[in-house]
């Protein structure tokens, strides 16, 4: 006979041998299947004879065992024979899919993000509440249904004090205690007395035969039937008296013994509770005889802590002095260090203005934002306030603009520089995509025949192989550099979701102006997203494709402007793409297509740039001017950046998973570098033109943007 019976699926298998090793250690015998075989006739009978004999029935929850037949059989079951059922959770499911025999009770959590411990521990109290009840209930179920399975076999009823024992317990178990008695229990029991009244008459029946025969013996049986039934019905009276006064005076006798008991155990109480008290009195003397030696001792004890005390403060007093003196002279040597600093960073920063003008901004904003920090305890004079400002004036008056480039016919929308930093690529919307070299000279140009449609993107793959570009018909080309020709691919599978694949030619291209594009760092995967809320991931080796769509954006809807992608970024080491959505959203995606985590929203204006580094954090910049940094699913911090929009957002810098200067792009005409480490209000400003800038991007060698 089993303690405890364990229903569960095969997929918290690992679970269940945690559970089942720690009710063994704690003494429990458990019914656990661990076969994981077809079910057959002979198989569910051991499963019925599992939960008859156990006290306890314990179900695991989880999205599996509650949609599972076997497990609803095993809790229906348990709960058809009163069972004591005790659900445990060990992961979550909807509730929908909830079982109704087990709708009312309690759940203890074993959630995998609970610890074990406790949670084993309530287990093992509710398993231990009416335990003694629950086993009678177990052993009355097993007899009944052997009783019932042998055709009522009246040689397994109960008889004597085992038959008054389980009348009792149905009595204190019908009052209202778990699990409740089994209508087969009822049957049981009640049969059992009957069987045991029956077998009371038949003895006085015996007894009144042999009165008949002796009465018979005298003449009278055959003669006065009538009489000798009287008479038997008054020598059944008399043999029940017989027996009433026999009980009664078993009963008399046992209060007689139960009260002498007690006289006795009273009487040694009563010496005990007097040699406690005198043992008390003794204690109580002695210790007011140690109190008063202990007050004599504390009264001395109290003069020589306050000789001590005051000898104490004294000294207290003088090495506080001594320590102040310390730390001021401490704070001088690190105000002092810290001042050095800060005007060695200023000092580099002009002298490297001329041969690395990027170094050098870089160099004058850690100047100025330590600076800022400390202002009022480093520089009360001022010096310090000269010598930075000189070294931020420096950068901003002396920033060279190397080329200026005026050949495109209309707004430039993006730009890039190639891997070995000696070309750049420009999209416009006078619907050409053209290279030059770093002097700004046109070396070719493609795109000639898209007059009527504007070039929207353009990027150089990282390998320096082929350069990519969008326009906003929804066409985008892939263009090899070794023989400057636009390569035009067909390709025979289309994947329109990761979960749905379907087969269709396609041509390379998208439905819907393609607004942003990003290339993974191995150069074989480009990300293209358009005005419809759509990504493409293209494999450019397959020449395949996964299109995907934000929430709220499925790929055959109406166009409209809240799912507009305007711009994507791919993570440097290649595994995570961001997405900057017109509704103010940024998402995170696997390079298979996949969502990782919640939107980020935060904006009420439209997201136009995006940046993502390898840990995930995100740099985003929106219509209304305002750049946040996202680190999880939080703004870990946000300030105003530009007037009227940020356009383009590129790291300088960054020290392990730090991100320490970052370089923006407004629709103010502005370009400005943030200090993350220092403070966003002061910017180096560059104004580098009269109208909005769309795009910026960085030499390989962090010289020239």
């Amino acid at each position: 006979m089993a303690d405890v019976f364990i229903s569960y699926s095969r997929r918290d298998k690992a679970f269940v041998q945690t559970l089942h090793e720690a009710l063994t250690e704690s003494q429990y015998e458990t019914w656990i299947d661990w076969q994981d075989i077809a079910p057959t006739a002979e198989w569910w009978r051991e499963i019925e004879i599992g939960i008859e004999d156990a006290h306890t029935f314990i179900f695991v929850l989880s999205p599996d065992s509650v949609t599972s037949d076997y497990c609803r059989a095993e809790a229906e079951y348990a709960a058809s024979h009163h069972k004591r059922i005790i659900p445990i959770i060990r992961r979550k499911f909807p509730k929908e899919e909830q079982i109704e025999d087990l709708a009312h009770l309690q759940w203890l959590s074993f959630l995998e993000e609970d610890p074990f411990e406790p949670a084993f521990n309530s287990l093992v109290d509710v398993i231990n509440t009416d335990l003694e009840h629950k086993k009678i209930h177990t052993r009355l179920q097993i007899k009944a249904l052997e009783w019932k399975e042998k055709e009522l076999d009246n040689s397994l009823l109960l008889r004597g004090s085992e038959l008054n024992g389980a009348e009792q317990w149905l009595l204190q178990a019908s009052a209202g205690k778990e699990p409740k008695p089994t209508e087969l229990q009822g049957e049981y029991i009640a049969v059992s007395r009957k069987g045991a009244t029956g077998r009371q008459r038949t003895i006085i029946g015996t007894l009144s035969g042999l009165l008949l025969l002796a009465l018979g013996a005298s003449g009278f049986a055959i003669v006065q039937s009538n009489e000798a039934t009287a008479q038997r019905d008054r020598a059944e009276k008399a043999l029940i008296d017989v027996r009433t006064e026999r009980d009664r005076a078993e009963k008399a006798l046992e209060q007689e013994q139960t009260a002498r008991e007690a006289a006795q155990a009273a009487q040694v109480g009563e010496r005990t509770q007097r040699r406690l008290a005198e043992e008390k009195q003794q204690e109580a003397e002695l210790a007011q005889q140690a109190e008063t030696v202990q007050r004599q001792q504390a009264q001395a004890a109290t003069k020589r802590a306050e000789a001590g005390e005051t000898a104490a403060r004294q000294q207290t007093i003088l090495a506080t002095r001594q320590r102040t003196r310390a730390e001021s002279s401490e704070q001088t040597v690190q105000q002092q260090r810290e001042v050095a600093e800060i005007r060695a960073l200023s000092a580099e920063a002009i002298n490297l203005l001329e041969v690395e003008p990027l170094r050098a901004s870089l160099l004058a904003i850690q100047a100025g934002g330590q600076y800022i920090k400390n202002e009022h305890r480093l520089d009360p004079q001022g010096d310090t306030l000269n010598l930075v400002q000189s070294s931020l004036y420096e950068v901003v008056s002396k920033s060279l603009e190397a080329n200026v480039i005026t050949e495109h016919s209309e707004h430039v929308a993006a730009v890039s520089f190639s891997p070995d930093g000696e070309r750049v690529a420009s999209a416009s919307w006078d619907g050409t995509v053209r290279v030059w070299d770093k002097n700004g000279n046109e070396i070719n140009r493609i795109g000639v025949e898209k007059k009527g449609t504007r070039a929207s993107s353009v990027e150089f793959s990282p390998d320096g192989q082929f350069l990519v570009n969008g326009w906003e018909d929804g066409d985008f080309a892939v263009w090899s550099l070794a023989t400057n020709r636009i390569q035009e691919f067909e390709a025979t599978e289309r994947i329109v979701s990761p979960q749905e694949p379907t087969r269709a030619p396609y041509t390379f291209g998208n439905k819907g102006g393609v607004l942003s594009l990003a290339i993974s760092p191995d150069s074989k995967t480009v990300v293209s997203g358009n005005v419809e809320g759509r990504i493409r991931i293209w494999d450019l080796d397959k020449k395949t494709f996964k299109e995907i769509s934000a929430e709220n954006c499925p790929t055959n809807s109406f166009p409209n402007r809240s799912c507009r992608i305007n711009a994507i970024d791919i993570s440097p080491n290649g595994q995570t793409i961001a997405t900057a959505h017109a509704d103010g959203t940024v998402r995170k995606w696997s390079l298979q297509g996949r969502p990782i985590g919640n939107p980020l929203e935060g904006s009420s204006r439209e997201v136009h740039a995006v940046f993502i580094d390898d840990s995930g954090t995100v740099i985003s910049g929106d219509e209304g001017g305002k750049i946040r940094i996202w680190r999880g699913d939080s703004i870990s911090s946000a300030w105003n950046a530009h007037l009227y929009g940020v356009n383009s957002i590129s790291l300088i810098s960054s020290s392990g998973n730090t991100l320490d200067t970052i370089v923006s792009a407004g629709n103010d005409g502005f370009i400005r570098i943030w200090n993350l480490n220092g403070n966003s209000d002061h910017p180096i400003e560059l104004p580098a033109h009269q109208s909005p800038v769309s795009d910026l991007d960085f030499s390989p060698d962090g010289k020239t943007f």
